[in-house]
């Protein structure tokens, strides 16, 4: 892919001990209901969240970035997330802007450093966000209900809280070509709709990333998280994210998810 690291430079690990009763079931389509839940619940007219990233290697000092994420989708239309950062100053202003809708998802970026906005082919997903151990296919805005299942396949007490454990893996061949995973599994709190966990298996079955959610908040009538720690299994590095201000129920145009308008955030 071509790079969306910044042009300079040459995107909580042990709680599965927390998990204290599981109970097996069978592989159920109540997971797509589940999820349908969560996705309506995720709906907003307008959304800004100021984010700390922080990004822990294996060896040498951890790194920082800051970033605004503006979110834009209303019931039954298309949903829009713009992410422009802020520091430090050799990733400042890079823009990445994603749409999610019936026809699948868009995403474009802008690098300062060489004034052009382009396209990102799906196959890109795959790759490092800002040297981060997330992926492009890590944010997601909504879940794809035509090329990706969702069973529901057992429960589990994780932390004190009853969650129904999501197996999320891709139905089509072009999905499956495309999605740097095998299938992923999801620990859903559905009385709050609050993902706690998500484990993150590779094209070979082996488990490599967990992602951990904290810091639950209640904004308005919805829940969210507001810490989420990414630890890459097999080399030990961590990124943390943590909200540092969240603005709900705000008026976003739709120009501002232009990628015309990238250049300008």
């Amino acid at each position: 892919m071509p790079s969306i690291r910044p042009p300079a430079r040459g995107a909580a690990a042990a709680l599965a001990a927390a998990l204290l009763v599981a109970r097996a079931a069978a592989a159920d389509p109540g997971g797509e209901e589940a999820m349908r839940k969560v996705d309506a619940s995720l709906r907003t007219h307008g959304e800004k969240v100021a984010v700390r990233m922080e990004i822990r290697g294996a060896s040498g000092s951890p790194r920082v970035r800051r970033f605004d994420m503006w979110v834009k989708a209303p019931p039954a239309q298309t949903a829009k997330s713009l992410i422009v950062f802020r520091d430090p100053p050799d990733v400042s202003g890079t823009a990445i802007l994603t749409t999610d809708d019936a026809k699948g998802r868009q995403q474009w970026v802008y690098v300062p450093a060489t004034g052009r906005t382009r396209r990102i082919a799906s196959a890109d997903r795959t790759e490092s966000f800002v040297g981060s151990d997330f992926t492009l296919e890590d944010f997601k805005l909504s879940s794809d209900f035509v090329n990706r299942g969702y069973d529901l396949v057992r429960e589990e007490v994780l932390g004190g809280v009853t969650c129904q454990v999501i197996r999320d893996y891709p139905k089509t061949d072009a999905e499956k070509a495309a999605s740097g995973y095998k299938e992923v599994l999801l620990w859903l709190e559905p009385g709050r709709n609050l993902i706690w966990r998500v484990d993150f298996y590779d094209k070979k079955g082996q488990l490599w990333k967990q992602l951990v959610g904290e810091d639950p908040k209640r904004y308005g009538d919805r829940w969210s998280l507001d810490r989420g720690v990414m630890t890459d299994l097999r080399d030990g590095s961590i990124t943390v994210m943590q909200s540092e201000g969240r603005e709900v129920g705000i008026a976003l145009s739709d120009g501002k998810f232009s990628p015309g308008a990238l250049a300008s955030q």
